[in-house]
C-alpha cells in the first residue's frame, strides 16, 4: 500500500518512518532551494531544513496540516529561515561601522538594500498564511497560477485574488518605509 496526501500525515503521527522517509525524499530538494533562496547560502540552507525535518519528526504527534504537506513544509522552513537570520543579526547597527569606511556611499546603499530585504521579509511574514504561500510560489519559485491551484487544491480564481491581496498588503506594509527611503535619497 503506497502512502499519499493525509495517509501520510496520519502514518507520521503514529511514528511510522517510511512516511517520514517519504515526506523527506519528496520534499528535501525544493525546500532546500526555498531555503536558499531566503538565506542565500547553501550550507545555512541545508542546516535549515535539517532543523525543520528534525523537528517535523520531534513533534509528529503534535501535527495539524490544515492545508497540503507541501504548504506546511514550506511554512516550517520559511520561519526557521527567518529565526536563523534574526539569529545571525550583527548586534551592533551596521551603520556605525560604515560612517567611517572609505566608499560610504557605496557602504550606505548597501545598508539600504539590507534594511529593504529585512523590511520585505518582515512584510511577509506578516501576511496571512495562504497569501504568503500562493505569493512565494509565484514570485520565488516561478509557478504560475494553475501549476499553484493544482498544488494547494484550490482554484485558478482563488489564487488569483490571494496574489491580489498579498501584493496590495505588501504595498501598505512597505509603503511607510519606501517614503523614509524615497526622503532620505533625495536629501543626499
Amino acid at each position: 500500500m503506497e502512502l499519499t496526501g493525509t495517509d501520510v500525515i496520519y502514518a507520521l503521527r503514529q511514528g511510522n518512518l517510511a512516511a517520514y522517509e517519504k515526506i523527506f525524499t519528496t520534499f528535501y530538494k525544493r525546500l532546500h532551494a526555498y531555503a536558499f533562496l531566503l538565506v542565500k547560502d547553501s550550507h545555512l540552507a541545508e542546516e535549515v531544513v535539517q532543523e525543520v525535518f528534525c523537528r517535523l519528526w520531534e513533534q509528529r504527534e503534535k501535527i495539524q496540516v490544515h492545508t497540503s504537506q507541501q504548504a506546511y513544509l514550506y511554512t516550517m522552513v520559511h520561519h526557521e529561515c527567518l529565526r536563523e537570520l534574526n539569529r545571525r543579526k550583527p548586534v551592533v547597527p551596521l551603520e556605525r561601522h560604515t560612517a567611517a569606511l572609505p566608499g560610504r556611499e557605496e557602504a550606505s546603499g548597501k545598508v539600504q538594500q539590507s534594511q529593504l530585504e529585512e523590511k520585505f521579509l518582515d512584510a511577509l511574514n506578516r501576511l496571512p498564511e495562504r497569501c504568503r504561500l500562493v505569493f512565494q510560489l509565484n514570485r520565488m519559485e516561478k509557478l504560475r497560477y494553475r501549476q499553484i491551484a493544482d498544488q494547494l487544491g484550490l482554484s485558478e480564481k482563488t489564487v488569483e485574488n490571494q496574489m491580489g491581496k498579498a501584493l496590495k498588503l505588501l504595498r501598505v506594509y512597505l509603503s511607510e518605509f519606501l517614503t523614509l527611503l524615497i526622503v532620505v535619497i533625495c536629501h543626499l
